[in-house]
């Protein structure tokens, strides 16, 4: 649920599995969007406290302090039952069973069962059959990986464990809390648990396009670049942000007086977008939401200025302005549609438009998630009594 489930992560990566095979009976969790709907069409009607993204068929929902899960006919597939839960993958969802401090987080199946009996502080979704997990608190708990059958497989132990898509584990050793962010020593094992690159960086993210993003230095002042496959810097430390390389580009950020101002790289290390933007830069379906703050201020129902009212519009992979910023926030695109909010956070409401910039479903909603596997989340009312549904795409 990326509106509403943002946590603490080192790196986070989304796969996408496709499988062809015989036709089949249609699975009740698999079931196609109701026929003949219209685009922007409310098709499961609005009757959730809370809802997320469609994902393998089902989506979570939220009734009173209870989660479970729907198809795309709007029925329950999974009652109501959890204290918390994120979107399946690979076949198993994360569900916490407890409240926030002190309940513990396991897998379920799609048939509500517990693949994986309730267990650990925190736990990551699958992600090539294998998943992070950790006993004790972000701070001095241990992190390991277990399979889909619920047992340790990781061979080395370190506080800091993710299972990058080249095969290789990133690990981070002595990782803690230094006052300003987290810090300790990265680096890449094999599958046997041998490093190939020993433990040097004091931060990293995965590789990607065959290259890594490390930090040489604290959170403050350190430096980020990027290492080869051996290890080596194949751009040089000069950058106070940098994230993973995706289709020959990467967000990368240098701060002023102001804050971070973002841009994007090519693998040569030049700017295709230059570092003019303090909303981060990420690329979804080619294009890229920029946001820039204004002399107008949010004001709270007492009239106090809470922040800066933002300007948000579009810009393709070379950095050209696609869609003039006229809106005062964004998600990225989705199935072709971004979702855009026109006025304030209290009284705007939210349409979705088109890689041309033009509505195809007007603004009506008080807020919205993207569209996923055809439909998207929204929410009709404010968030203390409105009720989400979905409409499609």
């Amino acid at each position: 649920m990326r509106r509403m489930m943002v946590g603490w992560s080192l790196a986070i990566v989304l796969a996408t599995v496709s499988a062809a095979g015989q036709k089949q009976k249609p699975d009740a969790t698999h079931s196609p969007n109701p026929p003949h709907a219209k685009t922007g069409q409310i098709v499961i009607n609005p009757q959730f406290d809370e809802a997320g993204e469609f994902s393998e068929g089902l989506a979570p929902v939220r009734i009173a302090a209870r989660w479970g899960f729907i198809n795309k006919l709007g029925k329950y597939v999974i009652n109501p039952q959890f204290d918390f839960v994120d979107e399946f993958h690979e076949g198993l969802a994360q569900v916490r069973v407890g409240d926030k401090e002190t309940g513990k987080w396991g897998f379920i199946d799609k048939s509500g069962k517990y693949a994986i009996n309730p267990q650990w502080d925190y736990v990551s979704n699958f992600h090539n059959g294998v998943a992070t997990v950790r006993i004790g608190d972000i701070l001095t708990g241990k992190e390991r990986q277990i399979g889909k059958n619920g047992k340790y497989i990781s061979s080395t132990e370190g506080s800091f464990e993710y299972q990058c898509d080249n095969g290789l584990r990133l690990v981070g050793i002595g990782v803690h809390w230094d006052e300003h962010d987290f810090s300790g020593r990265y680096g890449f094992v094999d599958k046997a648990g041998t490093y190939v690159i020993n433990p040097q960086f004091d931060d990293a993210y995965c590789f990607s396009d065959g290259v890594a993003p490390v930090r040489i230095g604290n959170a403050q002042t350190g430096k980020w670049g990027y290492i080869d496959a051996s290890g080596h810097l194949a751009l040089s430390t000069q950058w106070d942000k940098a994230y993973r390389f995706e289709n020959g580009i990467a967000s990368v950020g240098v701060t002023d007086e102001i804050g971070i101002k973002w841009g994007v790289i090519d693998k040569k290390g030049e700017y295709v977008v230059k570092p003019e933007h303090y909303s981060e830069v990420s690329f979804y379906e080619g294009i890229a939401k920029v946001c820039e703050s204004t002399s107008r201020w949010q004001k709270d129902v007492n009239g106090k200025n809470i922040f800066r009212i933002s300007n948000c519009g579009f810009i393709d992979n070379q950095g050209k302005m696609a869609i003039d910023p006229q809106w005062e926030d964004a998600l990225f695109f989705s199935q072709g549609l971004a979702a855009v909010r026109l006025g304030d956070i209290l009284t705007g409401k939210w349409g979705y438009i088109d890689k041309a910039g033009k509505y195809v479903i007007n603004p009506q909603f008080d807020d919205v998630s993207y569209f996923s596997e055809g439909l998207a989340a929204v929410r009709i009312g404010d968030s203390e009594t409105g009720k989400w549904g979905f409409i499609a795409r």
